[in-house]
């Protein structure tokens, strides 16, 4: 036992971090399902992962205030400073299990992280391009010539508008 923190709360907080890392990697695997169907233009799949990492989103938060409120207790920021400094005071488990599920967890949290802002990046550019094309067909239809009840050709605007009496 330390001044941080009593055995049993070593361990539901290394108990606690692989959970995350589980959740995260859980996540990591929804966004390369996302960066696949964005890629390959499967875009039907998208609502649904939208919904998958939504989910995911909300477990990840719960435990990670859960390691907040830990780390608060001992005295100490609820970020990855006073985590580093847990360490620090906590020696034996820098090298030990609570150290590595903790680097872990910041290794796959800085790769979701990365490919979230990639695929978001590719969504972004989707949606600008269909922003393009849907500027270029509404100006088009602008300039469409039609027929009117004479036979002549006619812009929308000389004529009475479509549906209307």
């Amino acid at each position: 036992m330390n001044s941080f923190g009593t055995t049993s709360g070593s361990a539901g907080l290394f108990s606690d971090l692989k959970a995350e890392c589980q959740s995260f990697e859980e996540f990591h695997e929804i966004l390369q399902a996302e960066e696949k169907a964005l890629t390959s233009g499967e875009i039907d799949k998208l609502v649904e992962l939208a919904r998958r990492k939504s989910e995911k989103v909300v477990v990840l938060s719960g435990l990670a205030e859960k390691r907040n409120r830990f780390l608060i207790a001992q005295s100490l920021t609820p970020d990855q400073q006073g985590m580093a400094r847990w360490l620090e005071l906590n020696v034996a488990e820098q090298e030990g299990n609570i150290g590595k599920a903790w680097r872990r967890l910041v290794d796959v949290a800085q790769r979701a992280r990365r490919l979230n802002e990639t695929n978001g990046a590719m969504i972004e550019a989707k949606l600008r391009y269909n922003q393009q094309a849907l500027a270029v067909f509404q100006s088009a239809a602008t300039q469409l010539s039609l027929y009117g009840p004479d036979g002549k050709t006619h812009s929308p605007g000389s004529i009475r508008p479509l549906g209307k009496v």
